[in-house]
């Protein structure tokens, strides 16, 4: 059992190695720490040590493992700090209209889903244990990444920007792995013909077309999503929220398909390829299309993992437009058709790869009038906001019969609402979100949120302080005594 546990051990360490960011010295410390702690304990449990052993070596090692990384908190590599520096400047640049909503962007550093946090503003991603798997799910089933105690907003289009309020989506022309950890995900080219908030020599803040946070719709908690199916989910999603029938995406259009080093074979909706040899092979993909037009390529999740030795293809490009994919979901990659009407999809598979199959990637062409159709009709029935903070929001809006208040804000303990100050219990919008449910009628509604078990915890601590102090107390009588 030691042996397993040690085999495991290390090839824990080393498999993650990469994804982890750790070096080889790292590895070895830690393993030589579990070999000695390991050591320690058989020598406990067999009487051949006194506890104090251990226990000493315990308090050393926490000592240690303190002390490297505080140092690593107060020497930062100068990648994090060129990075954290470039990207809060460019933020700074966006004029307050762009940060007054939720923002996004495809690029991160080591993954961090927490950069809204670091860089101030309101975000569309958590990386959080406490977070609420549900919402996960949903990402996923709507093309964007999302797993368990994380979701990402790469992967995203100008359906789920509307619906979760992106007002601000920041992309950038660095290439992921152009410094150490940095990471650039999806591709945005749908948004070329927007209008720009601010752009520098790498980035680009494109202005989008949303919802309001909140607005009189329909809770659409009943809702059937289907897996593998992200634009579908997208059309029904925003169909069911505001009782409208629109047709958001064009019939698929096909591509014609052509390869190198490779026999392809067709199955329904899958492509199953076998290569010829060991060497590098590729896959290439031409649509023709309207031209000047926008829309989404749809992507199996198996051709890239979160790092470069677990991804079959070693390339993805669009129009010459490198990008990378993410392995959680079926995932929409948006493009802009030229005036040639051309767009050619590659994918570069590593040689290694002999064969395997994928979905067959075909282009969704957006009806942009029909999406703004949908867009116009939560504006004009929002939540008009007199007030919007950390933990309160305040406005006021028109309920019709039958509709409800429906938000984005996930459903998570800690909120109270209230309706023209009284209390009003708070339901859920797809079952994952915050909605109420009101009369008919204008209404003002105030929405709190206190963080659960706070109050609790200032009891405790300062029960447990009074303690302290009280023990203390005796103990020092009883020693002068």
């Amino acid at each position: 059992s030691t042996a397993c546990f040690l085999f495991f051990l290390a090839f824990y360490f080393f498999r993650s190695r990469k994804l982890l960011f750790l070096n080889a010295s790292t590895c070895f410390l830690a393993l030589l720490i579990a070999l000695i702690s390991l050591a320690l304990v058989i020598l406990y449990y067999t009487k051949k040590i006194t506890p104090w052993i251990p226990a000493a070596f315990l308090i050393i090692e926490m000592f240690l493992s303190a002390t490297i990384f505080w140092n690593n908190i107060n020497q930062p590599s100068t990648n994090i700090t060129n990075y954290t520096a470039q990207t809060q400047t460019f933020i700074n640049q966006l004029p307050k209209t762009a940060k007054d909503q939720r923002l996004a962007k495809s690029f991160l550093l080591n993954n961090d889903r927490g950069e809204n946090y670091t860089f101030n503003y309101r975000g569309a991603e958590v990386f959080s244990s406490n977070n609420d798997p549900k919402i996960s799910d949903f990402y996923s089933l709507l093309g964007l990444p999302g797993t368990g105690y994380f979701y990402f907003y790469s992967t995203s289009t100008q359906l789920t920007d509307a619906l979760f309020d992106i007002k601000t989506f920041i992309t950038t022309t660095r290439l992921t792995d152009s410094t150490v950890g940095f990471k650039n995900y999806g591709l945005r080219d749908d948004l070329k013909s927007n209008k720009i908030w601010y752009k520098d020599t790498y980035n680009t803040a494109y202005q989008c077309n949303t919802f309001p946070l909140a607005f009189a719709g329909y809770k659409a908690n009943n809702l059937k999503l289907a897996i593998k199916q992200p634009l579908e989910n997208q059309t029904k999603v925003l169909n069911a929220l505001t009782g409208s029938k629109q047709v958001y995406f064009s019939k698929p259009i096909s591509a014609q398909i052509t390869s190198t080093n490779l026999v392809v074979k067709k199955d329904k909706n899958q492509l199953n390829y076998q290569s010829k040899k060991a060497t590098l092979s590729t896959l290439t993909f031409t649509y023709k299309a309207k031209p000047n037009s926008v829309g989404y390529i749809v992507l199996d999740n198996n051709l890239m993992g979160y790092a470069d030795y677990t991804s079959a293809a070693s390339s993805l490009t669009i129009n010459n437009h490198t990008f990378r994919s993410m392995p959680v979901t079926y995932q929409p990659i948006g493009v802009y058709v030229p005036k040639s009407g051309k767009v050619t999809l590659k994918i570069k598979l590593k040689k290694e790869i002999s064969k395997g199959s994928l979905l067959n990637p075909e282009l969704y062409l957006l009806n942009k009038q029909a999406l703004n159709k949908t867009i116009s009709y939560a504006q004009n029935n929002r939540l008009k906001l007199s007030k919007w903070t950390n933990n309160q929001i305040e406005g006021t809006v028109n309920i019709k019969q039958g509709q409800s208040l429906i938000t984005t804000i996930p459903y998570t303990s800690g909120w109270q609402a209230f309706s023209d100050g009284k209390p009003v219990k708070i339901v859920k919008a797809l079952n994952r979100f915050i909605a109420l449910d009101l009369p008919k009628g204008k209404h003002k509604i105030t929405l709190k949120h206190t963080m659960p078990g706070l109050k609790l915890g200032i009891i405790v601590s300062f029960l447990g302080l009074i303690t302290l102090v009280f023990e203390y107390l005796i103990i020092k009588k009883s020693s002068f005594n």
